[in-house]
């Protein structure tokens, strides 16, 4: 039975989708953006750079999980190196392509059960894909903040995006408080999955 797997399957399909489909909307001028000064307190990273890490920390999972790579992709996804629209969506069908290949290990839903030292902290894979989700949608969320800025058909992103973080961040802490065991055999995966869609295709609808 692939419930849950088909379910994780569509989520990280999303978020792929809505990433390029940003990127192919920011002029490469664009792309490396940055809305304000940075400082140590308040770091504000540009557009292009929270896509990279959105699609780095969903790299990283799967680096990990087909070749036992757990070191962080952003390190090597440098902007000097990645610098126009083209090379990111190229990078964002890599790390697709890579993710693939990481589900298709997976015969049924009993294999998420399994621990893995990820990297350095035992998890079972459905923790890990759980949290690979929620982090590669915080930054992703950030990536539509930064647009938003600078893009008039975005002015109302932030209300949308913030409940996408909300969402993602209760399902972490679900997942703890009431244990991974009744999280897996009673809730339903579908419920995160259609609130995150609902936020994000009333932002996507605007563009």
């Amino acid at each position: 039975m692939k419930t849950f797997i088909d379910s994780f399957d569509r989520q990280f399909l999303q978020i792929h989708s809505r990433s390029c489909k940003l990127v192919r909307k920011i002029p490469d001028e664009k792309l490396f953006w940055q809305p304000r000064e940075t400082n140590a307190l308040f770091p504000v990273n540009s557009c292009g750079e929270y896509v990279l890490r959105s699609a780095g920390v969903i790299e990283q999972t799967f680096g990990g999980l087909t070749v036992k790579l757990w070191d962080d992709p952003f390190e090597w996804t440098l902007p000097e190196q990645l610098s126009s629209g083209d090379l990111i969506l190229e990078y964002l069908s890599e790390v697709e392509e890579t993710r693939r290949k990481g589900f298709a290990l997976f015969a049924s839903d009993e294999d998420l059960r399994r621990e893995l030292p990820a990297p350095e902290k035992l998890k079972t894979i459905f923790a890990l894909l759980l949290e690979t989700i929620a982090r590669a949608e915080h930054f992703q969320g950030r990536a539509f903040a930064v647009f938003s800025q600078t893009s008039a058909a975005m002015l109302d992103v932030k209300e949308n995006f913030s409940g996408v973080i909300c969402c993602a961040a209760v399902a972490i802490v679900f997942l703890f408080v009431i244990g991974q065991n009744y999280f897996i055999r009673f809730l339903k995966p579908q419920i995160f999955a259609d609130t995150r869609r609902y936020f994000f295709d009333k932002t996507i609808s605007r563009f």
